[in-house]
């Protein structure tokens, strides 16, 4: 059970830093009391000023018990610093809780002695406590949150590990009377009410995103000196004049649902690929057969390279147990190639994962190592599945023309608006 407060008795105090550390709770504190019935108060109390500076705990199970307890006096100029070394040392802390102790200490007054004493102390930063109590600056500013907005109910869970400040500090942006109600259903809740806050928050932001960047699009122009885009089907392009292209780069989608849009892009590039062009298409592995018979009925297989994703990036395809961190780009070519010798092994940046402009979208870093290795300024690039244009902006740095379809709207609003920007510094 949740202690929510520990007031002291009357005619004993609490040191403001002792404050600054959790109580001991629950069974722990059990085991406590049962250690002073054996064995008695073994280490002093020690008092500052008439406050207790260090021993709450044992104060409390001698006191429980009703036997006397030996007291010091402290006379040394850290009482801060002892504190902190007596309670990290004698006490296992989890991170949540000593992230909850680092903004605790980052919150004390500054400038002058504490209250209760003469003895000035030094008062770390936020940056400063994080490291004192190896913790990261982000768990200290959460836990500053809790300590600012949260209910006593969520703030003791904290103290308790019940919660962890991470999911504290959402529950903490509830109204208080909430927060309550949430705590007391249990660890589980707290949890799930967590989750449910941060989901929230991500749609709303994407929502506010995608009405943003749709004011934006509807500003700017789809055709520039450099690029022309069209919200529509890529099999449209063998309706329209978008050749005669160098070079189709694409990353089409890989679920399994999506493998018909392999033939229509074999068709598509068939049709707009200058004599001696190539198509490189990335892919999923899962379907690879599927994929080079359906590009294969219209145009010639080339080779494969290896886009390396290392770091942090591994996609973990269940059905198939494996964790891999490379993607194959299908090399097909519109007749014979003719052109540059070619390594066959390119590779983003490591944990350059970037999704900030679509959730299938690829790093910028790793779509120009590929496409370094072909497109010279002047080149044209198409990019049938364009998303939200990583294979345009590259193609724009390089001194290219860009040709781009997606018929997903928002998509293409991403994607209007990123060129947009990109022609500035191309």
């Amino acid at each position: 059970m949740i202690r929510i407060e520990h007031t002291p008795p009357t005619g004993v105090t609490w040191h403001p830093y002792a404050d600054i550390f959790p109580f001991i709770e629950g069974p722990a504190f059990r085991e406590l009391v049962e250690d002073v019935r054996k064995n008695g108060v073994l280490e002093p109390i020690v008092f500052l000023d008439g406050a207790i500076l260090d021993g709450r705990n044992r104060y409390l199970a001698a006191r429980e018990l009703g036997i006397e307890y030996p007291r010091l006096e402290y006379e040394g100029d850290d009482p801060l610093g002892f504190v902190i070394s007596h309670n990290l040392t004698r006490r296992h802390l989890t991170e949540s809780q000593r992230a909850q102790v680092a903004a605790r200490l980052a919150k004390l007054p500054r400038g002058r002695p504490a209250e209760n004493t003469e003895v000035s102390v030094f008062i770390p930063t936020q940056a400063e406590a994080a490291e004192m109590l190896n913790v990261s600056v982000d768990s200290v500013q959460f836990a500053r949150k809790v300590e600012e907005h949260g209910a006593p109910e969520l703030i003791a869970a904290v103290e308790t590990g019940a919660a962890s400040i991470s999911a504290a500090a959402e529950v903490a942006t509830l109204p208080k009377e909430e927060q309550a109600e949430i705590v007391a259903k249990g660890e589980d809740e707290i949890i799930r009410a967590a989750n449910r806050i941060k989901r929230d928050k991500k749609e709303k932001r994407k929502a506010e995103r995608k009405q943003e960047v749709a004011e934006l699009a509807a500003l700017v122009g789809t055709c520039a000196s450099n690029y022309d885009l069209y919200n529509e089907p890529c099999i449209n392009a063998l309706k329209g004049d978008a050749g005669p292209i160098d070079w189709v780069i694409t990353d089409p989608p890989y679920p399994k649902e999506f493998l018909h849009l392999y033939s229509g892009l074999g068709q598509v590039a068939a049709h707009v690929l200058k004599p001696g062009g190539s198509l490189l298409c990335m892919i999923g592995q899962s379907y690879l057969p599927d994929i080079i018979a359906a590009l294969g009925k219209h145009l010639t297989y080339h080779w494969t390279i290896a886009y390396l994703t290392p770091g942090g990036q591994a996609t973990q395809l269940f059905p198939r147990r494996v964790n891999t961190f490379w993607k194959p780009v299908l090399w097909f070519t519109k007749g014979e190639y003719a052109g540059d010798w070619i390594g066959d092994v390119t590779r983003s940046e490591v944990n350059d994962n970037d999704k900030r402009f679509h959730h299938w979208g690829q790093s910028e870093s790793g779509m120009a190592d590929l496409m370094a290795r072909f497109v010279k300024p002047g080149d044209r690039v198409l990019d049938p599945f364009m998303g939200a244009g990583t294979t345009g902006a590259i193609a724009l740095s390089m001194g290219a023309y860009f040709v781009g379809f997606d018929n997903d709207a928002d998509a293409f609003n991403e994607a209007t608006v990123r060129l947009d920007r990109a022609k500035l510094v191309a």
